[in-house]
């Protein structure tokens, strides 16, 4: 296996750079991508990242003693995956080969990030890492030494359209600069941003109502908890009202009938007075009466004896 990494900073803005990128292939400066095909994109608003997936025909130009080697032309198809980052403005590529990969693995990775040291230009870094196997050739003499050879030879080629590429990309970036005043990326943060906020203020008066409509409801149940606290308070209160009357009811009537019973008491010792007192005057006339009589009987008594007094008086002496 060998490793081979490189970094170079272009003097352009990051959203201008990753532009001139996605117009890179197919060019005829760089014939060996004969031709480039997007199978998969996903865009996420929320977070504002794309997520995309290219199918690249590749053919590597590589020498004919080493198409001898490997016993087929050297061609063959690669996928790449690029993942971008627009709020930290940060593209990352990871490509690998899935043609001849019988005998050869090239993987490489690739970052387009805003210079830390200057916000105005774009940072580019990029690794890759070669293995070749023969396994036809696995107890062959010197095979370790071949499939170093081939590598080193594989890295060659590739650094050479490395330096192909940095051409490609100012050309591309020349063009883009002309044509897109602000980069389709910037144009595409700005417009994403925009509906991030509409949909932030949808959500946000989504949640509002949603507050509204539990506030409401928390409301209704509390309304309904009370209306039927009151409503029990309410019977409470009754049934002790009707308690309370039905006591003084009682109280009332035991009263009634003491009072009943007092008047019938004072009546019928009313009866006993008067008929008591009827008993007493009748004695009293009884005894009147008698005390009539006897006196009527005493003055006649007395008169008797007056004239009995005259008759003696005047003829007693005489005897």
């Amino acid at each position: 296996m060998r490793y081979h990494e490189k970094s170079f900073t272009y003097d352009d803005d990051w959203g201008t750079v990753t532009s001139a990128f996605w117009l890179k292939y197919p060019n005829p400066q760089a014939q060996f991508v004969r031709s480039v095909d997007t199978i998969a994109r996903e865009l996420d608003t929320e977070r504002q990242t794309i997520k995309q997936r290219r199918l690249m025909s590749l053919e590597y130009q590589m020498p004919g003693w080493m198409e001898k080697i490997f016993g087929c032309k050297m061609r063959g198809l690669a996928i790449e995956e690029t993942f971008v980052d627009l709020p930290n403005k940060k593209l990352t590529l990871k490509s690998r080969n899935i043609g001849l990969a019988s005998f050869l693995i090239s993987e490489e990775h690739c970052v387009y990030e805003v210079d830390p040291n200057d916000p105005t230009k774009t940072k580019y870094t990029t690794s890759m890492t070669v293995t070749v196997s023969l396994p036809h050739l696995r107890d062959t003499w010197g095979v370790n030494s071949l499939t170093g050879t081939l590598e080193n030879q594989f890295l060659a080629r590739a650094s050479e359209k490395a330096k192909n590429g940095l051409e490609v990309m100012r050309n591309k970036i020349e063009t883009t600069r002309d044509l897109f005043p602000l980069s389709e990326w910037e144009a595409q943060l700005v417009q994403m941003r925009e509906r991030t906020q509409v949909d932030s203020v949808i959500d946000d008066m989504s949640r509002a109502s949603s507050d509204f409509v539990d506030d409401i409801a928390r409301k209704v149940d509390d309304l309904a908890r009370t209306s039927e606290e009151m409503r029990q308070r309410s019977e409470e209160i009754q049934s002790h009202i009707g308690e309370k009357i039905r006591l003084r009811s009682e109280e009332l009537g035991h009263v009634r009938d003491e009072i009943r019973s007092g008047i019938k008491k004072l009546s019928n010792s009313a009866e006993e007075t008067v008929e008591h007192a009827h008993e007493k005057v009748a004695a009293m006339k009884m005894r009147a009466a008698m005390l009539s009589f006897e006196t009527q009987r005493e003055v006649q008594r007395e008169a008797q004896l007056g004239v009995f007094r005259r008759f003696a008086q005047r003829w007693m002496p005489r005897w």
